[in-house]
């Protein structure tokens, strides 16, 4: 495998996390791929317990979607920090069950699936654009989901004045 196909997959693996978790509203501060790739929240926001599990599985999910098919071996899946990430979220839910923390983390998996298909248009688009540039400021992840291309456009006018329009 060459190092523009491994650029690739983990473009749309970290992609992959950004969408789901502005799928569930939470704020992505950073998204990279380069020099060290991750996808960072904004600290201090709440987020709910089972969707954060879920974004955390969302990587996963999208290097399967990507490939066509689930890896024959989880081992990699298993050691990774994503999974790791998740199974403290679940463990934390569950108050310690590591039995109850596996199937969370086994169902966050499976709603990842169904997500990062329902979302793989918007996925696309944030891994090309990671490729483009290397890493996305929160504002541009929040561009190119809302079908802007990455431009931060700004929305807001003060140019109002009582009349109308000009």
């Amino acid at each position: 495998m060459n190092a523009a196909h491994e650029q690739e997959i983990v473009a749309f693996h970290e992609g992959s996390h950004a969408c789901l978790h502005r799928y569930f509203g939470h704020e992505v501060q950073e998204l990279a791929i380069r020099p060290e790739p991750h996808c960072k929240l904004r600290v201090g926001q709440e987020v709910e317990g089972l969707d954060y599990i879920i974004g955390c599985c969302a990587g996963k999910a999208a290097v399967d979607r990507w490939y066509g098919y689930k890896a024959k071996s989880d081992d990699n899946w298993r050691a990774s920090k994503d999974r790791a990430q998740a199974l403290k979220a679940a463990l934390h839910l569950s108050d310690g069950d590591n039995e109850a923390a596996e199937l969370l983390v086994w169902w966050g998996e499976r709603r990842a699936d169904i997500l990062v298909e329902q979302q793989w248009g918007q996925i696309h688009s944030l891994a090309f654009a990671l490729l483009e540039h290397d890493s996305l400021t929160g504002e541009a992840v929040n561009a190119i989901l809302n079908g802007s291309n990455g431009a931060v456009v700004n929305t807001t006018w003060s140019g109002l004045d009582g009349q109308g329009i000009p």
